[in-house]
């Protein structure tokens, strides 16, 4: 099987044909702007996988996407979800060559679908040995280490995260992270900031 060079040749496939980036672009929208919005996010990503299947961010995206539909908890079965996104996992493994975006996959994977937190801290670190500005890496370090009430670490990796990209929800677990450490004039900052931009709890988790 010959093997996509991941990134490299999303870049190439993209300047031919615009329709996958813009597709994965309304993907990423949807997915910055609230957890209610994973679903259909993975459809723009579907979309743009018909259209090229060797960009690999719209595989990244999807899945992603699926794995944080099903960490959130859904309507459709547990078995078939997983089973959607091993099989969309394989394809990626076995299509594409190795590289960070490639491993921060499968620590998306441990961390929202097996829910291996330990065994997706080990490759989120690995991503960030390689590219220290990796954004989901950051924030799921962010996570793992408020898990494990390792404060200083999540506060580190957060606070990364977002000067990669400030969204709402990001503002939001960095409000958490400041009250959890007892900054709570900074936390009421960060919290109103993420309101002030659109976040919404409910459905959030």
């Amino acid at each position: 099987i010959k093997k996509f060079r991941g990134s490299t040749t999303s870049v190439k496939s993209a300047k031919i044909n615009m329709q996958p980036f813009s597709e994965v672009s309304i993907g990423n929208e949807l997915m910055f702007n609230g957890a209610n919005n994973y679903f259909e996010a993975a459809g723009h990503y579907k979309n743009a996988i018909k259209i090229d299947s060797a960009f690999f961010p719209a595989w990244a995206g999807l899945i992603r996407a699926l794995s944080l539909y099903a960490f959130q908890g859904t309507n459709r079965s547990d078995t078939l979800l997983r089973r959607e996104v091993q099989s969309q996992l394989n394809y990626v493994n076995s299509h594409f060559e190795d590289s960070w975006e490639k491993t921060e996959v499968m620590a998306n994977y441990k961390y929202h679908v097996e829910r291996k937190y330990e065994e997706a801290k080990e490759l989120f670190l690995k991503v960030l040995q390689e590219n220290p500005d990796a954004e989901t890496s950051n924030y799921l370090l962010a996570s793992i280490s408020k898990r494990q009430l390792k404060l200083s670490l999540a506060l580190k990796y957060m606070l990364r995260a977002t000067k990669i990209r400030n969204t709402p929800s990001y503002m939001y677990n960095l409000a958490v992270i400041y009250d959890l450490r007892g900054g709570y004039d900074k936390a009421e900052a960060a919290y109103q900031s993420a309101l002030s931009n659109g976040f919404n709890l409910a459905g959030y988790s």
